[in-house]
């Protein structure tokens, strides 16, 4: 599965083609980014149960947001925005049999089924 982030501000494309992948400002992640607002591990996306992506928030401290809601974990659908600190991305990712338009995302309805969901972390 190829994941693409297109940072919502500049348009920078951001390919991710091996999971798990953690996302911080540290060296040693797989996606650095530079912003003072994000922790050095900030969060991790991986593949969870079936074809379904999931991000998870590494550091409580630093809220990840997923359609502008903050989440410890949430499966993440193609045109989901992630925030983390002042960056955000839309997500994009192919599924398999899925219908795709010409800019690579499937469409999506404004259904409640479509809202993030968020889960709590005990």
């Amino acid at each position: 599965m190829l994941l693409r982030l297109a940072n919502a501000s500049s348009g920078e494309l951001i390919t991710i083609d091996n999971l798990p992948a953690v996302i911080g400002r540290d060296d040693s992640v797989d996606v650095r980014l530079v912003d003072p607002l994000i922790a050095p591990y900030q969060c991790m996306i991986a593949k969870y149960g079936g074809n379904t992506l999931t991000v998870w928030n590494l550091r409580e401290e630093t809220p990840v947001r997923v359609n502008d809601r903050e989440t410890l974990k949430a499966s993440l659908l193609p045109g989901d925005r992630l925030t983390m600190g002042n960056t955000e991305f839309v997500i994009d990712y192919r599924l398999p049999g899925k219908p795709q338009t010409a800019a690579g995302f499937v469409p999506r309805s404004n259904t409640a089924e479509d809202a993030p969901r968020p889960v709590a972390l005990s």
